[in-house]
């Protein structure tokens, strides 16, 4: 399976904010809108409260080119994978 055809979140608001919506495109890709702000992107938003999804000691950070990587501050060390 690509990441086109996952399945979107049943709780967008609980995993990014109340402002953002998950919708698909034509084609059957995802995107993000946020109300907020009134626009719409390809890459998935920073989770909105990552110590309760992964722990008080991640922090989830974005790279120069978009991509989402995860600091974990008890270790001191980094990665791309969800913890």
């Amino acid at each position: 399976r690509t990441q086109w055809e996952e399945p979107l979140s049943a709780e967008p608001e609980r995993m990014y904010g109340p402002q953002w919506e998950v919708r698909r495109a034509e084609n059957g890709r995802a995107y993000y809108v946020n109300h907020e702000t009134q626009r719409t992107q390809w890459e998935e938003p920073l989770s909105a409260e990552p110590e309760r999804m992964y722990g008080p000691q991640w922090e989830v950070r974005r790279a120069e080119n978009g991509r989402a990587y995860y600091v974990n501050h008890e270790t001191q060390r980094t990665q791309w994978e969800e913890p």
